[in-house]
């Protein structure tokens, strides 16, 4: 109910940009559905615009057109959502990728885990030249002398490829932390991805009897799905016997 109040004390004002800091952080998961549920519909019926502020990989792709990352306080890498998810170019932002959780073994077996090491350097002692160079595998002597620009890396500038786009560093190069073939358990779910539903309702995708097909759903629940007292599709209410003969 605390994030219902904030999200309404922000709107208050009638804003067009709205920022949320870290909104879903410290909630459970079907709350985290509600409270995600509920940004959306806003932006749809207010016509918002959201700095989203996550360190939820998952949710930060479901909510975003644009993503950037950031190390030490400063954007080093920024981009559409399909370009940072799937042709990450800065270390950093490929380190983050790799860390995230693949539920499929096969897709697993064929990620590469990047694992860094050293500490986050204090923000009130920051490196010289790169802010990552103390804890990146591909540091050399031009990084601790010289700030990398936000830009398009000279090797993508004259491509068309996907990882055309903002990358603060000066070896930046693109690399798929999960293998092409075994990427799908990390691509943004798609509109016609299945929620859960009451009885009686066709889920997402699913056109109902006699009826066109509903506009796409959301990979996440919706509100009233989490109701009490809401059973969840495909279950059976437990069977009885009947008493055998005689007994009373």
């Amino acid at each position: 109910q605390r994030q219902r109040i904030g999200i309404a004390r922000g709107l208050a004002l009638q804003p067009e940009v709205i920022v949320a800091d870290e909104p879903v952080s410290a909630l459970d998961v079907s709350v985290q559905a509600q409270v995600i549920n509920l940004m959306e519909k806003l932006q749809d019926e207010f016509s918002l615009s959201y700095v989203f502020i996550a360190h939820d990989l998952s949710i930060v792709r479901h909510i975003s057109d644009r993503v950037g990352v950031m190390y030490l306080g400063r954007i080093v890498e920024i981009g559409t959502d399909a370009q940072i998810y799937d042709h990450p170019t800065h270390p950093y932002t490929q380190a983050l990728l790799s860390a995230v959780p693949v539920p499929d073994p096969e897709a697993r077996a064929h990620r590469e885990r990047i694992i860094l090491t050293g500490d986050v350097p204090s923000p009130a002692n920051i490196p010289s030249g790169c802010r990552f160079r103390t804890r990146c595998w591909k540091a050399r002597e031009r990084c601790a002398q010289e700030v990398p620009l936000l830009a398009v890396p000279a090797v993508f500038r004259l491509t068309d490829s996907p990882a055309r786009h903002d990358s603060a560093c000066h070896f930046a190069e693109e690399k798929h932390v999960v293998a092409e073939e075994h990427r799908a358990v990390l691509e943004k779910p798609g509109d016609s991805a299945p929620v859960l539903e009451k009885p009686g309702e066709a889920s997402a995708g699913t056109p109902p009897e006699g009826g066109a097909p509903p506009p796409g759903g959301s990979h996440l629940l919706r509100p009233e799905d989490d109701a009490p007292g809401t059973d969840l599709p495909g279950t059976e209410p437990p069977r009885t016997d009947p008493p055998p003969p005689g007994t009373p």
